[in-house]
C-alpha cells in the first residue's frame, strides 16, 4: 500500500487512548501551562534583570527543544495500534480477546445502572450507541443529557460498575484516574457538553457470572459435595455479596465532576494529533520503502 493512498491527516485520537497519547518523552517535555505564562510575562518587560533575562532563555530554550518529533513509548503504541488498523485491520489479539469478570458485568449491566443513576438523579440519561468524532478526537461515549441528540448533549456521564461494595466505597476515596479524566473530558469537547463525570454504580450481579462465581468457590472449597455445611456458609456469605437490593439506591451512585479541557490543554492536544499525522505519513514512506521486495 503507497503512502498516497492513506490520507493520514484523517487520524484521529480515540478518546480511551488519549492519555497514553499525550504521555510525553522524557527528553522532550513541553512547557507547562504556568510556563508559558511566565515567559510570556517576561517578554513584556522592556528592562529585564540578569536573572530574569537568563530565566527567559532557559524558557525559551525548552519551548525550542519541545518542538522537535520525540514521541515517548506510549504515544508510539497508539499510533502502531493505529498503523496496523488502518493498513491491514488487524488489532491487538491480547487486548481484543482478553476475558476480564468485571468489564463483562460492566457490559451486562449497563443498561440496569443507567436506570439506578436516572432514578435515583431523577434526570432522563439517554442511552448513546453512535461513535462520534470532531476533527481531532473520537470515542464512543456512554450516556448523556439532552434531547438533539449527543452532538448537542449538555452532560457527558461515563457509567462504572463497580463488582463488589467494598470495592464501590473504595472508589469514593481515591482520584479517577487520568485516563478516565481524559476520555470523558474528550468526549465533552467532541459533544460540547460542558457538563462531565465519572458516575460509579452499584446493582446486582448478572444470575450467569453469579453462576461462575458459584463454580469458582466450589473449585477454591473442594467440598465433599454441594450441600456440605462448610460451602453453604461461603456461599450465603458470597451470593449476599453479590446482591445489593439491601443498600438504598441514593447510596449505590456515586459521581465525581470532571472539567473540561482549558484552552491550553485543548490546543495542545490538537498540535499533537497534527504532529502525528506528519509523523504517520513519514513513518508509512519509510516502512514501506524500506521493507518492500
Amino acid at each position: 500500500m503507497q503512502a498516497k493512498e492513506i490520507n493520514w491527516q484523517e487520524f484521529r485520537c480515540r478518546a480511551s487512548s488519549l492519555s497514553d497519547f499525550m504521555a510525553e518523552s522524557a527528553s522532550a517535555r513541553t512547557l507547562t501551562e504556568l510556563q508559558e505564562k511566565r515567559l510570556k510575562e517576561l517578554d513584556s518587560i522592556e528592562a529585564r534583570t540578569i536573572k530574569q533575562e537568563a530565566d527567559r532563555m532557559q524558557l525559551i530554550e525548552k519551548k525550542e527543544k519541545s518542538r522537535e518529533v520525540v514521541l515517548s513509548s506510549g504515544c508510539l503504541n497508539v499510533l502502531m495500534d493505529y498503523y496496523s488498523w488502518i493498513t491491514t485491520g488487524k488489532v491487538p489479539i491480547s487486548r481484543e480477546l482478553m476475558y476480564v469478570k468485571y468489564i463483562e458485568k460492566g457490559k451486562e449491566i449497563e443498561s440496569e445502572s443507567i436506570t439506578l443513576k436516572s432514578i435515583v438523579e431523577g434526570i432522563k440519561y439517554n442511552k448513546n450507541e453512535i461513535e462520534i468524532y470532531n476533527d481531532y478526537l473520537q470515542g464512543t461515549p456512554d450516556i448523556y443529557v439532552g434531547e438533539d441528540g449527543i452532538y448537542n448533549a449538555t452532560k457527558i456521564s461515563d457509567i462504572k460498575s463497580s463488582w463488589d461494595y467494598p470495592g464501590y466505597l473504595k472508589k469514593i476515596h481515591v482520584p479517577v484516574p487520568k485516563s478516565n479524566v481524559m476520555q470523558v473530558q474528550a468526549y465533552m469537547d467532541i459533544s460540547g457538553a460542558t457538563e462531565g463525570e465519572i458516575s460509579n454504580c452499584l446493582v446486582n450481579t448478572p444470575d450467569f457470572l453469579k453462576m461462575d462465581a458459584y463454580n469458582q468457590l466450589l473449585r477454591v472449597v473442594r467440598p465433599i459435595s454441594e450441600e456440605s455445611p462448610e460451602f453453604l456458609v461461603a456461599w450465603e456469605i458470597v451470593e449476599r455479596s453479590l446482591e445489593f437490593d439491601d443498600i438504598p439506591g441514593s447510596q449505590r451512585v456515586y459521581n465525581k465532576i470532571i472539567e473540561p479541557f482549558t484552552s491550553y490543554e485543548k490546543d495542545k492536544i490538537y498540535d499533537k494529533v497534527k504532529v502525528c499525522r506528519d509523523w504517520l505519513y513519514k513513518f508509512h514512506e519509510e516502512f514501506t520503502k524500506n521493507n518492500t521486495k
